[in-house]
């Protein structure tokens, strides 16, 4: 649970004067006006100091609807001059001073400078009852420049931060106070943490850390955070209302705790119902995990029986493959078939050209038998003759019927052989398809 709960030396300065009068209430530092709208809105008459440009025109129009709110633009130490050299930071707007401590104080500019008194004087003032200075470490220069001898407020609370002003201006919050019980007052430190992130513009300061409210000195050395100073005679009552004030605060803190246990527990209970939740899904996820193996080995054998079905495939494509070379083998021994075939053609056509030839010259020849058959009517002898040649003739025709029929039926069994190898490429062209069926349908299971 986030802290809401935190000191504040504000809430602390107007409980003690609650009740009280409102007066007149200074303001060295202001900023933008935290301290001074809050005087302001009580009704007191409020001077409020701020010298860098930018937080002055803030302050100024903070401060603009209360009819008693002066802002002041100048800064404040024990010397009244013209101008001052002031040194403004790069990144922090609350740490301008009149010393470079921060390595982000790279710009100057001149402000007018006064004491506390000449400007009250000036501005018809002769009494304070609060006075709150914060300087960025030039606090003790600016108490210097108040009277103390002619008036004294009835709180008066100074910033401190020993390792800024003793190295810059050369003194401690020790010597604050020693001079402070000088003018009769007695001294409370409000003692916060070292800190950790100085405040910008934009946001992004601390966290700021309270640690203890005492009379001072403190059992430790302190780090920083704010000096209050009452008179003597005011000890007590300013120690009474620190103590309610604390009180209140740590009854706020315990009231705060008791919320923060009771959200505890609460998370201790959600906490224990995740851890069961936790469990359960724990466990769904070890039953998933298993599952998970399950599948995994199915899927194992899965891949195993796709990579024997790749196989099969494979050796079926390189059968696929024999076969189509084996009917590319076929095709091109058709292919010479067929061009014997036609070669056989061609030769019996030139047969058939030649027995046309021939059948011709038997004709010739018979022409020339009956010429010879008249002659042999005429001489026997020339009859005898005709009938040699006419036996010759025929023994050459039965010699060219013979060498026809051997062409013939060579023909008739070229005709066998071509058909039966058109039968085959048919059977084979039907086991290339029956192949090709059963291998998508092994690819499909």
């Amino acid at each position: 649970m986030e802290q809401t709960i935190q000191f504040s030396e504000l809430d602390l300065l107007e409980r003690y004067v609650a009740g009280s009068p409102a007066g007149v209430f200074v303001d060295v530092g202001s900023h933008i006006g935290g301290f001074s709208q809050r005087f302001a809105g009580g009704g007191w008459t409020v001077h409020a100091f701020e010298p860098d440009p930018s937080n002055f025109a803030e302050l100024a129009e903070n401060l603009a609807g209360f009819d008693d709110a002066v802002a002041v633009q100048k800064a404040v130490s024990n010397v009244t001059d013209a101008s001052i050299v002031f040194y403004q930071s790069t990144e922090y707007w609350g740490i301008h001073s009149l010393a470079p401590f921060d390595d982000t104080h790279t710009q100057t500019i001149e402000v007018p400078v006064t004491r506390l008194d000449d400007y009250l004087r000036d501005a018809g003032v002769d009494h304070v009852d609060v006075l709150k200075v914060d300087t960025e470490g030039a606090d003790k220069l600016a108490l210097e420049g108040f009277d103390f001898s002619a008036d004294k407020p009835r709180v008066v609370m100074a910033e401190y931060m020993d390792s800024r002003s003793s190295e810059h201006f050369g003194y401690t919050h020790h010597d604050v106070v020693k001079m402070m019980a000088g003018f009769g007052y007695v001294c409370f430190m409000a003692d916060w943490a070292p800190v950790v992130r100085h405040s910008r513009r934009e946001g992004g300061e601390g966290p700021f850390v309270f640690l203890s409210c005492v009379e001072y000195p403190t059992a430790h050395e302190p780090s920083w955070g704010n000096l209050i100073f009452v008179p003597e005679s005011d000890k007590e009552r300013f120690a009474e209302v620190l103590h309610q004030y604390m009180v209140e605060l740590n009854a706020e803190i315990q009231a705060t705790l008791n919320e923060g246990r009771g959200l505890i527990d609460g998370l201790g209970r959600k906490v224990e119902a995740q851890q069961a939740r936790i469990a359960e899904l724990d466990s769904a996820i070890a039953m998933r995990d298993q599952r998970r193996e399950e599948l995994d080995g199915a899927v194992g054998g899965r891949d195993d029986r796709i990579t024997e079905l790749q196989s099969a495939i494979s050796s079926r494509d390189d059968r696929l493959d024999n076969l189509q070379g084996a009917i590319e083998g076929r095709d091109d021994r058709i292919k010479e078939l067929e061009s014997a075939v036609e070669l056989r053609d061609d030769r019996i056509r030139e047969l058939d050209g030649a027995i046309v030839g021939r059948d011709t010259r038997i004709g010739q020849l018979d022409q020339a038998v009956a010429g010879r058959d008249a002659k042999l009517e005429a001489t026997s002898g020339e009859l005898e003759e005709a009938t040699e040649q006419l036996r010759r003739s025929e023994s050459r025709l039965e010699q060219m019927q013979q060498d026809w029929d051997a062409m013939k039926a060579e023909a008739v069994g070229l005709r066998s052989e071509l058909n039966a190898a058109r039968r085959n490429m048919a059977v084979l062209a039907v086991v290339a398809a029956v192949l090709a069926v059963a291998t998508l349908a092994l690819a499909l299971s």
